[in-house]
């Protein structure tokens, strides 16, 4: 009878295993997207940075305020200027101060390259080598650098650089703000785990 209860036992825990087994490697169920060693991964299984996460919250934040007028000199939800849009999103929704203008903004961050800018970077925008107006990537896949920002004529908005005559010949150069002010924050939230 022992050996009966010991081989049914064993049985019940290699269907439980293999039940639970197939749970985590079958794509058609639903698993939630677990944290380990400080990496979030996504319902794909594929990794996703804390820095991608401050980077979605803050374009999500951004979203909620399309269609608001623009202001000269606006650094609230009454109204922005494109300097008042970016400095109020990053220090409401990441804690970093940026200055209220576009020429101030462009010394925080780091430079990057145009085909490595990410959602949340900062475009600046000029002629003649001075800055006259600040963006933010929206998304940049393919043949489309999205920008959202506020704009004189129409509020805030997200367009396309490379579609816009005004804006691709005036774009100047993209820094990232985020990576180099956030990242003591990540390692020291990645070390907690």
């Amino acid at each position: 009878m022992k050996l009966m209860k010991s081989k049914l036992l064993s049985i019940l825990t290699i269907i439980s295993v293999t039940l639970v087994f197939s749970a985590f490697t079958n794509a058609s169920h639903a698993i939630p997207s677990p944290v380990i060693s400080g990496v979030k991964f996504a319902s794909d299984n594929k990794p996703v940075s804390l820095l991608s996460e401050k980077r979605l919250e803050l374009i999500n934040k951004a979203k909620e305020y399309v269609g608001l007028r623009y202001r000269y000199n606006g650094t609230t939800p009454k109204g922005f200027d494109c300097s008042g849009f970016t400095s109020f999103l990053y220090d409401k929704q990441l804690g970093i101060y940026l200055d209220h203008s576009s020429s101030g903004q462009s010394k925080f961050g780091k430079r990057v390259p145009l085909k490595d800018a990410k959602e949340g970077d900062l475009l600046f925008f000029g002629v003649n080598g001075r800055i006259h107006h600040v963006g933010m990537v929206y998304s940049n896949e393919d043949d489309k650098l999205m920008m959202i920002h506020s704009s004189t004529s129409r509020g805030v908005i997200i367009e396309n650089v490379w579609t816009s005559a005004y804006w691709r010949k005036r774009l100047m150069f993209v820094r990232d703000v985020i990576s180099t002010e956030l990242q003591e924050e990540v390692i020291e939230t990645v070390e907690t785990f």
